[in-house]
């Protein structure tokens, strides 16, 4: 019997993973602290379990995927100490409940957020850090811990550093998934920022990288989208959907952001691609408008 426990279960990545992992799997575990559980697949269960307090995890598991993290983003009232605390005794957690059953595998939902966020050259797994907010610096510190035990108790980790990602199935995921559903419903959008270069990807191009590390030998990867400014993000995204939005372009600041991602070893070793142009919006007008009516 092979399993899986997923953490963070409320997460936006669960569904699209459970998507690829469910005949994958003999039993999968959702793991989280109060999320309500959805799933009716027979090799499917739900565990409300506090995983910053305790390792004791009432499963057995062969392969964690540890999605579970405070994620400030959108959330007021989160504190520095709080996000960065929470998420270390979280991933300890899970560390110490591989070395206690044995895990085969443990795939860390790490994030781009661990580099700066204006920075001049291309960038690598192998960059400095230097992280922008909390979150990068959990997830950073989070990474190191990961490695250190990994090393001492022989358990295969990888760690998957995901760059900014959009959602067509959630426009609540974040402002960009917003702003995408205005789009494919016809409204007006106004892009703050349009010569920003986020490199962002899509949701599910993202689980794609997830799910091919667990086939593939442990490391730490770079998944992130290819380079385009904002702005020619949405005038894509607007010629794919066949909306009539009309798009209204903000102003630009003196230095605008341009992230552009290295992704070669992601490519070579994961066999794994970010979407290219023609299949970065996978959503099309008309099931939209099919939806609506």
């Amino acid at each position: 019997m092979r399993s899986l426990l997923l953490t963070g279960s409320g997460s936006k990545f669960t569904e699209p993973l459970l998507r690829r992992l469910v005949s994958r799997f003999d039993s999968i575990t959702l793991l989280s602290k109060t999320s309500p559980h959805r799933f009716t697949q027979n090799n499917i269960s739900g565990l409300n379990f506090d995983l910053s307090s305790s390792y004791k995890i009432p499963v057995m598991a062969d392969v964690v995927i540890h999605l579970a993290a405070v994620v400030p983003y959108n959330q007021k009232g989160q504190q520095c100490g709080e996000v960065l605390n929470t998420n270390l005794r979280c991933f300890l957690n899970v560390m110490r409940y591989a070395v206690s059953v044995g895990v085969r595998h443990v795939v860390l939902v790490s994030s781009t957020d661990i580099y700066p966020l204006l920075v001049d050259d291309t960038i690598r797994a192998d960059t400095p850090p230097a992280p922008h907010n909390e979150y990068g610096l959990s997830k950073l510190a989070c990474e190191r811990i990961g490695r250190m035990l990994s090393e001492m108790y022989s358990i295969p980790l990888s760690i998957m550093r995901v760059g900014p990602i959009y959602s067509e199935d959630d426009p609540t995921a974040n402002t960009v998934s917003g702003m995408l559903e205005a789009l494919r419903r016809h409204r007006p959008i106004t892009v703050p920022e349009p010569c920003n270069v986020p490199s962002l990807l899509h949701l599910e191009s993202a689980v794609d990288g997830i799910v091919a590390a667990l086939s593939a030998p442990e490391g730490t990867f770079v998944i992130a989208g290819r380079p385009m400014s904002i702005g020619d993000f949405f005038s894509l995204a607007k010629d794919a959907y066949r909306s009539s939005s009309e798009i209204s372009l903000g102003s630009t600041s003196n230095r605008s952001v341009h992230i552009s991602f290295d992704i070669a070893d992601s490519e070579m070793v994961l066999g794994w691609s970010p979407f290219s142009d023609d299949k970065m919006f996978l959503a099309m007008s008309t099931t939209v408008m099919e939806d609506i009516r």
